[in-house]
């Protein structure tokens, strides 16, 4: 049976510093970061090396980007590449410095218009108030829902833009489909945001690498801590 105040990774049994576990967990789920990139660290990375070296330099000067409101857009062709995994880094590095953090789905923020209107406005005011607010998945709009999709994007951004809020989103989009469907949000993007544009050419990082790792922890009855 297993000592709860231990765990096994990477072959080795480690003591459990479970109050800072749980601290984490719990900021975590505050922030709403999913829960499987809640143990990735550095040592995973196996995907496009000058993303990574992009995201170093952003955490190495936050003071600075914090200053200045700027964020990052992580852009691919393709699924799978590490977008998501990069955005939910630098949010938990941010978490861990005390920064206040929510991650969204992209789907979610242009939904908002089927929520009840009380929630709705919390649900607003929580997205534009957020010093980091980390979109995923940003989207080209669907049906007839263009303007509706393209307005709510452009206020959420101008707001964040004009109190000095950070965003950092990620995408399937080349910059110049942002831009066709969203115009006036990637005007603001543009001010804000440095683009890194990650090369697919190293494969579907979630297949070819993830799948094995979770799999290896499996088959051997380990677990790695949320970090």
């Amino acid at each position: 049976m297993r000592n709860p105040s231990t765990y096994t990774f990477d072959g080795q049994e480690f003591s459990c510093d479970c109050e800072e576990q749980i601290a984490l967990h719990r900021h975590y789920i505050l922030a709403r970061i999913p829960d499987e990139f809640m143990r990735y660290t550095e040592t995973d990375w196996e995907g496009d090396p000058e993303a990574w070296q992009a995201v170093k330099d952003y955490l190495e000067h936050w003071d600075g980007m914090r200053v200045h409101g700027l964020g990052l857009g992580f852009h691919a062709k393709k699924m799978g590449v590490g977008k998501t995994f990069l955005a939910t880094y630098v949010a938990r590095k941010l978490i861990r410095r005390g920064e206040s953090v929510t991650f969204s789905a992209f789907g979610h923020l242009v939904s908002l218009y089927e929520l009840p209107p009380e929630e709705r406005r919390a649900e607003e005011q929580r997205l534009k108030e957020t010093h980091v607010l980390i979109l995923d998945e940003v989207m080209k709009p669907y049906g007839a829902q263009l303007d509706l999709f393209a307005a709510t994007f452009e206020e959420i951004l101008r707001y964040r833009n004009s109190y000095g809020k950070i965003t950092i989103y990620t995408t399937n989009l080349e910059p110049t489909a942002i831009e066709e469907y969203y115009p006036r949000a990637y005007s603001l993007l543009c001010g804000k945001q440095k683009i890194i544009k990650l090369d697919s050419s190293v494969g579907d990082v979630r297949k070819e690498a993830m799948h094995t790792i979770e799999e290896y922890l499996a088959m051997n009855n380990e677990m790695r801590p949320i970090v």
